[in-house]
């Protein structure tokens, strides 16, 4: 796997979204293996700005927990991969699809990320724990309240869509 500067990326991304030239013939005047690559670095630098185009040697790690979220909102919205990452602010879809073969072949432990022996647990928790757990429930209200504005959100924009489609059709058969 080549990989690109930064510099070269941001002015392919400019490019593109500057100029006459779509995806495909881009790739084919720079050569590069495929049209795709212009997609993600647009999408990342529409997300993140230039930023979103740099290497990232250290991977982010996501708790079960969002993982869910995610493919719950998916689910209920039937939203795809790439509108999902976009919606999370993840740098792309295929990483979700991913989470859900592993959803599908282990259920929710399969999300996790521990590797190795589990952690030895005190029989009684201890003051500061109990006060984390507290703060983690409200956390954990927090980010679904925060799932559930996204998809009302998602939802509305899904419906005037439906509509502006629904209007065209009825438009283009009307008896004149």
């Amino acid at each position: 796997m080549s990989y690109y500067e930064v510099e070269f990326k941001l002015k392919l991304v400019k490019e593109y979204l500057e100029g006459p030239l779509g995806g495909r013939a881009l790739a084919k005047k720079y050569g590069l293996p495929s049209n795709a690559l212009i997609y993600n670095w647009k999408h990342s630098y529409q997300l993140f700005g230039k930023e979103g185009l740099k290497r990232h040697r250290s991977l982010t790690k996501y708790t079960s927990e969002f993982k869910r979220d995610v493919l719950h909102f998916i689910e209920t919205t039937g939203a795809s991969f790439g509108e999902a990452a976009r919606q999370f602010k993840l740098p792309n879809g295929s990483m979700i699809s991913r989470w859900q073969r592993k959803y599908i072949a282990g259920g929710q432990t399969a999300l996790s990320n521990q590797k190795g022996r589990p952690k030895k647990r005190m029989n009684k928790p201890t003051k500061k724990q109990q006060k984390t757990s507290k703060l983690s429930r409200e956390k954990e209200l927090e980010r679904e309240n925060e799932r559930l504005r996204i998809e009302v959100e998602y939802l509305k924009k899904l419906r005037t869509f439906q509509q502006t489609i629904m209007a065209k059709r009825k438009d283009e058969f009307k008896p004149e």
